[in-house]
């Protein structure tokens, strides 16, 4: 009598499931590669975009003999009759929009019209220009005031805030130079007793208010100095458009009394100053930040005769991820892992890890400080 052998060339239940345990296991091993492999390529592109902000820099300096402004800043109030609307005229614009003929975007400057006043250029913002944009970033428009503009993930260094390592202030720009009110006039949901500093606007660096700042006059060396940094967090409360650069906005703020004025708000909007007490990434670490200012501190008078002066130290409370934050000072941070990208007045692009100490940070920020600073 004869047995018959069959062959089995399917898999068991046993088997499938091993099988399938085993694809389990090898693709959630490969989506953190993936994830870190494309995260890599984003951060390369980012460093790409801010390459090409800083060659674009060189070639307005070849035909202008020094760095682009932030703005062109005056102190003459811009806005509307309208809270909070602006009406720019080009003296105004960000440093950003005269890199644009070196780009390859010299056609918008031509809409601009740069030898002219233009109102309205902000209009220009519901354009994006993917140079200005930070891939690893979700957030691409701006969160306050203009849903439908474009933001720029990329800010000009203005200098140094605080004090220096020899122990005394770093000079600051006299059209911003001291300038604090308590937020709870400007926003009722804002913490109690919190300042927040409108001002002063650094100048140590090379893209500041009323520009004119030439290779010649880095003292420190185009390899040790910041040109452009990134902030690209995605709760990042204070990006503007990238068209804008710094003016006065009008905010409703109420006197002591209770009478309800318009406020002038300034902002240096498209450059920025590094202090001690803002390292890189801290939005991403905390809500707030305390930087101390020395007395006297003033608040401008206003039409009506308001003027206030503080005649003591004062510690100011920042939201770094709100309104607060996006005027003369505020933390570098990003998306990508660890750390922020930093374009130096010589071009090249450098990842700075976010532990940086601070006070490098800040010697690398000014231009002809004498400081002895190396890259983190």
């Amino acid at each position: 009598m004869s047995r018959r052998f069959q062959c089995h060339t399917g898999f068991t239940l046993v088997e499938s499931i091993v099988v399938l345990v085993v694809i389990g296991v090898v693709i959630a091993l490969l989506i953190p590669a993936i994830q870190s492999v494309r995260e890599a390529a984003r951060r390369l592109n980012c460093q790409s975009n801010l390459r090409q902000q800083g060659i674009a820099a060189h070639g307005y300096h070849l035909n202008h003999e020094e760095f682009p402004a932030e703005s062109y800043y005056d102190g003459t109030p811009s806005y509307s009759d309208e809270e909070d609307e602006v009406i720019l005229d080009i003296h105004h614009a960000s440093y950003r929009v005269r890199l644009l003929p070196f780009m390859g975007q010299a056609i918008i400057q031509d809409v601009l019209g740069l030898s002219a006043t233009s109102e309205g250029i902000e209009d220009l913002s519901r354009m994006s220009i993917p140079a200005f944009l930070c891939p690893s970033a979700s957030r691409k428009k701006v969160d306050i005031g203009s849903p439908l503009r474009y933001a720029s993930h990329y800010y000009g260094i203005a200098g140094a805030l605080g004090r220096s390592p020899s122990g005394e202030q770093y000079p600051t720009d006299p059209m911003q130079r001291e300038f604090i009110v308590n937020i709870r006039t400007l926003d009722e949901h804002a913490p109690v007793d919190a300042n927040v500093v409108l001002g002063p606007f650094a100048n140590t660096g090379i893209i500041i208010v009323g520009g004119g700042v030439s290779l010649a006059s880095v003292l420190d060396g185009t390899s040790n100095t910041f040109l452009f940094g990134e902030i690209s967090w995605n709760k990042y409360g204070a990006h503007r458009n990238w068209v804008r650069g710094t003016a006065i906005t009008s905010r409703w703020a109420f006197l002591p009394d209770g009478t309800k004025i318009l406020f002038p708000y300034t902002q240096l909007t498209s450059a920025k100053g590094i202090a001690e007490n803002f390292p890189i990434n801290i939005g991403k670490q905390q809500d707030i930040a305390v930087q101390d200012f020395v007395s006297p501190l003033a608040l401008p008078g206003t039409d009506d005769g308001f003027d206030i002066v503080f005649s003591e130290a004062i510690s100011l409370i920042v939201p770094v991820r709100g309104r607060g934050a996006g005027h003369g000072i505020s933390g570098f941070g990003s998306e990508h892992v660890n750390g922020v990208n930093f374009c130096y007045a010589d071009g090249s692009v450098r990842f700075v890890d976010e532990n940086a100490d601070t006070t490098i940070l800040m010697n690398l920020a000014t231009r002809a400080g004498g400081e002895i600073a190396t890259t983190p």
